[in-house]
């Protein structure tokens, strides 16, 4: 086990696994899961030890649900994505949803932070909101200290926005944004990390608008696919097909079912 993860709690990822598999960490047994396509994680903390660790996965061609993922596709079986050990600090940021919100008037927005923070009993936890535009000026920065909601620390900070810069897809500005949780000591515990865009979908009279102006869709139909490597795409492949799109004056694209690795979302609010 590498050095920054001794004596921390400590997970391991499967991104991607068709179609189901067990999990042992020293004969012992970890896990069970049977979703190919989204990621599958465990608490492994208790079955590792600092050398000699022997990781063991059993990978089955089709299970009770396989009938579920009968997509038109060719049928592959095994590891296709990236299998990852992290570690996670005792004060740790659950779940969170920003939530960017274009005015009616196209100038002004505002923008929602809910957290839910799980951290050890008895410890008063602060959150920090921080929005800064692509060159690092920072617009926003506030605090508040997370209440205790069963077993998790909660709260959502808000604020409002007299001047954004829109979204869309020829344009698309990201904002970058961050949540920093400073433990009781007032010591830095996490920082989150994630890139949020101003924009307003609405249909009236049947017809599309985004920020005001009509949007014609232009999608396209991707399966994950690389024609040598099957299933296992890199990130090339996907800036690749992001290229190929944008050449195209494709601005849609249908994902065939299932979720893509969590990267491809983020190149899609990266090109528009």
């Amino acid at each position: 086990v590498e050095e920054a993860l001794l004596g921390k709690k400590t997970y391991i990822s499967f991104q991607g696994v068709e179609k189901a598999f067990y999990v042992w960490i020293n004969g012992q047994f970890v896990g069970y899961s049977e979703d190919s396509f989204t990621p599958s994680e465990w608490d492994v903390t208790p079955f590792i030890r600092e050398k000699g660790n022997k990781l063991a996965v059993e990978v089955y061609k089709h299970r009770s649900a396989s009938w579920l993922e009968d997509q038109d596709f060719f049928r592959f079986f095994g590891i296709f994505r990236n299998v990852t050990l992290k570690a996670l600090p005792d004060v740790h940021l659950e779940d969170v949803w920003f939530k960017p919100v274009l005015n009616q008037d196209n100038e002004s927005g505002s923008v929602s932070v809910s957290m839910k923070v799980s951290a050890p009993d008895s410890q008063n936890v602060t959150a920090g909101f921080i929005l800064k535009d692509r060159e690092e000026n920072i617009l926003v920065e506030k605090s508040l200290q997370l209440n205790k909601e069963n077993d998790h620390l909660e709260g959502t900070i808000c604020v409002d926005l007299e001047s954004v810069k829109l979204w869309d897809n020829h344009n698309p500005y990201l904002y970058h944004a961050y949540v920093e949780l400073k433990a009781e000591d007032g010591s830095l515990a996490e920082v989150i990390p994630y890139d949020i865009g101003f924009r307003r979908i609405e249909i009236i009279d049947k017809v599309v608008y985004l920020n005001g102006k009509r949007l014609i869709i232009t999608g396209v139909n991707r399966h994950e696919w690389n024609a040598a490597s099957g299933r296992c795409i890199s990130m090339e492949d996907m800036k690749w097909d992001i290229a190929c799109f944008k050449r195209n004056n494709i601005n849609a694209v249908r994902t065939c079912h299932y979720p893509d690795r969590k990267e491809w979302y983020g190149l899609g609010d990266e090109a528009g």
